[in-house]
């Protein structure tokens, strides 16, 4: 037998408020020339806001002929008229309404300790209003810089920065972006452009926020440059200079030569030109920007397993296959990794999600044989700290890579037979694992739900 009859119960809540009956507080939203005023009922906000708890006590409240008067200048009407029915019935609508009231509600929940829905606004906002958000991407990310406690919000507006920074540049105004903005998207070691890519944005951006430069760079007086170059002084520093080609550098780059100081435009021709002094230049420390089209790792684990590859020179990966995108199979993996040199594996567990991998400096193929390397290592990322993750180093060279036709990649395999340190059953999507020839058990045999291998390409400084 039914004794709930809580709906009952919230449409006479609901009721109350829009009835604005026996109403004890006068809650004015807006400025002078925009506002609202709600008459509400002190016990029902106090009993489901902490915030209210406090303002309306009897230490705090203005109280006149009864009735408490409230004001909250700086929200939107729209977006605490919703809050107001939230509190009441316990409902949240969002019908017909655009990103930018949603925002200001999520700002409100926070300010009045409504702490239950702050996941689910952001959540909603992420899932159905993805247009205006990349519509108005600088909007979004001015609005979190204020608001770091939203963390589903910051996440996605740090993955479009790091992953598609393009985007950025190319769908939004780029005068309003602000200095401080630029400078701290530059800074970031695992931004997905190449650097010549973030010098053009950098010039756009540095033209288009002085006034009356031609498109003509012919026709610039050196005031023209001058106005550019205060514009830009701040941010050429940390262009990584190392990572543009010397025809990049001599096409795109010498023509704005005036705009740099002269010290430090010499440096840079020392670093192109005086080899043998490039290990000690400025330039030559600098980080390589990871780029990685991948849905396993970030790009700080990219640099983490660099790394442990060579902590002297800088890869480019590209993506050969993804289970997901081409399938799981052996063929499939043979098909596209056979013979492309070195390379990076990495797999899902399935459940756990736990990352592991192998990297091969040899070529995989398809025919029988054991390929004899010192430099092959395989490794369990740890999630909550990278710097216990697990690396296992050859101890039997001879047997550290297998290659047969009939399974995915091998990693160690005992001369004899037996199992494998690492080997993966694509078609299965299965791992064996073993400590035969590495010198550490990475993990136990389990599934897994997602792999991708990728090319490992070593990446000169100088092109």
């Amino acid at each position: 037998m039914n004794s709930n009859f809580i709906e009952f119960l919230l449409k006479d809540y609901n009721r109350l408020y829009e009835s604005e009956n026996f109403y004890d507080v006068i809650i004015k939203v807006g400025d002078e020339s925009n506002f609202k005023e709600f008459r509400v009922h002190s016990i029902i906000l106090c009993a489901r806001s902490k915030y209210f708890r406090t303002a309306l006590s009897n230490k705090w409240a203005n109280i006149k002929d009864g009735k408490i008067y409230f004001d909250k200048p700086n929200s939107s009407i729209k977006a605490f008229d919703i809050i107001l029915k939230y509190i009441y019935n316990g409902n949240l609508d969002f019908n017909e309404q655009n990103g930018m009231i949603l925002l200001e509600v999520l700002k409100l929940a926070d300010e009045l300790c409504l702490t239950e829905i702050l996941d689910y606004i952001q959540d909603y906002i992420l899932k159905y209003h993805k247009k205006w958000l990349r519509e108005n991407f600088y909007k979004v990310y001015q609005f979190t810089l204020k608001h770091n406690e939203f963390f589903k919000l910051n996440e996605y507006i740090k993955d479009i920065i790091t992953n598609a920074p393009e985007f950025i540049f190319n769908d939004t105004d780029i005068t309003n972006i602000s200095q401080e903005f630029l400078i701290s998207l530059i800074q970031l070691d695992g931004l997905q452009l190449d650097e010549i890519e973030i010098w053009n944005h950098v010039i756009k951006w540095g033209i288009a926020r002085a006034s009356n430069l031609s498109n003509e760079l012919s026709s610039w007086s050196d005031n023209d440059f001058k106005a550019l170059k205060e514009n830009l002084n701040h941010l050429i520093p940390f262009i990584r200079f190392a990572f543009i080609s010397s025809s990049d550098f001599f096409i795109k780059i010498n023509p704005y030569r005036k705009i740099f100081e002269e010290n430090f435009y010499q440096s840079i021709l020392e670093y192109y030109l005086v080899p043998e002094k490039r290990d000690k230049s400025i330039f030559y420390s600098t980080n390589f920007r990871c780029r990685l089209d991948s849905v396993l790792i970030d790009s700080k684990q990219l640099r983490f397993i660099s790394n442990w590859i060579s902590k002297d020179s800088y890869f480019k990966f590209e993506l050969l296959t993804r289970g997901s995108r081409d399938g799981f199979s052996e063929q499939v993996f043979h098909n596209r990794c056979d013979s492309k040199g070195h390379s990076l594996t990495i797999l899902r567990i399935k459940n756990t999600g736990e990352i592991l991998g192998g990297y091969n400096p040899l070529n995989w193929a398809s025919k029988r044989d054991y390929c004899v390397t010192n430099n092959s290592f395989i490794f369990s990322l740890n999630k909550e700290d990278i710097n216990k993750s697990i690396i296992s180093k050859v101890i039997n060279s001879n047997c550290a890579i297998y290659n047969c036709k009939e399974r995915g990649p091998r990693f160690g395999r005992h001369v004899d037979g037996g199992k494998d340190d690492l080997l993966v059953y694509v078609s299965e999507k299965r791992i064996e694992c073993t400590k035969t020839s590495y010198d550490k058990l990475i993990a136990q045999s389990n599934q897994f739900d997602e792999y991708e291998v990728f090319q490992v390409i070593k990446k000169n400084l100088i092109l």
